[in-house]
């Protein structure tokens, strides 16, 4: 009996850690993708929705109309590698500090920002 009972408690701890995983993941996302929006600078707006969420691999995807971004897609691991990511043909230039709006840049910074709030 007292295996069946140890089992059953090691088995409810892994489902709530792998919960409570999950949530933290999640938030870290999207303050990671909050911070990166916030944080870019605007002119026709282009740069700010061109921003990528993807699970496993960086999208690149580009438009100069491009309105929105797309949440990550499922995938089939647990613990997938999380992307924000951007084709925008000036980022680089952005992201290296020639932007009066961004003089720092914009994803480093997002990271640092996010690293301190969740003491990373």
């Amino acid at each position: 009996m007292m295996n069946m009972s140890f089992s059953s408690d090691v088995d409810k701890f892994m489902i709530e850690v792998e919960t409570l995983h999950t949530e933290i993941t999640e938030a870290v996302e999207d303050a990671v993708y909050n911070q990166i929006r916030s944080k870019s600078p605007v002119d026709s707006g282009a740069y700010r929705s061109n921003h990528n969420r993807s699970n496993d691999n960086p999208n690149y995807d580009w438009g100069p109309n491009k309105t929105s971004s797309q949440d990550p897609p499922p995938t089939g691991g647990k613990f997938p590698v999380f992307y924000v990511s951007t084709g925008c043909p000036y980022a680089g230039v952005i992201e290296n500090g020639h932007s009066q709006q961004a003089p720092t840049g914009v994803y480093g910074l997002a990271y640092q920002s996010v690293k301190a709030k969740f003491n990373l």
